[in-house]
């Protein structure tokens, strides 16, 4: 994404988060599910050609919800901004904390084995250079 992208998402950054209204409106047993097909091997990169060669991505394993959503988003787009790196978020949650801020979301499976396979689809699938523990993002000053 370019830099001035990233500067119309950083620029509209709120502290302000949605109401949830998902267990107002219905109450189904399935929803936030993660289904994954996991009896499919996972593909090679020659299956997803990345046509910006100059464009790195880089993975975000979000097991938990950041303390504070707003300063986590802000430092991931900041250096997605100066480093031309796209964040790409993993996470098993339902609601990471980080979906409104215009990030790309992938879910991961809840069951550990299923999510590391997923997870590995995912790096292919996105190329990504590494995947960082969400929480060191929150330790940068």
């Amino acid at each position: 994404m370019m830099a001035q992208s990233w500067t119309a998402i950083l620029s509209r950054l709120t502290r302000h988060a949605p109401v949830a209204v998902d267990d107002l409106i219905r109450s189904d047993p399935q929803r936030g599910m993660t289904l994954f097909p996991l009896d499919v091997p996972i593909t090679s990169e020659r299956a997803f050609p990345q046509a910006d060669a100059l464009t790195s991505h880089i993975g975000i394993r979000v097991t938990q919800p950041p303390a504070d959503p707003a300063t986590t988003a802000m430092r991931l787009i900041s250096a997605a901004s100066e480093k031309s790196v796209v964040p790409i978020i993993l996470t098993p949650l339902d609601s990471c904390g980080l979906e409104r801020f215009g990030l790309r979301i992938e879910r991961l499976p809840s069951d550990p084995a299923q999510a590391a396979r997923a997870e590995a689809q995912l790096v292919k699938f996105w190329n990504l250079a590494l995947v960082i523990d969400g929480r060191d993002v929150e330790a940068l000053a």
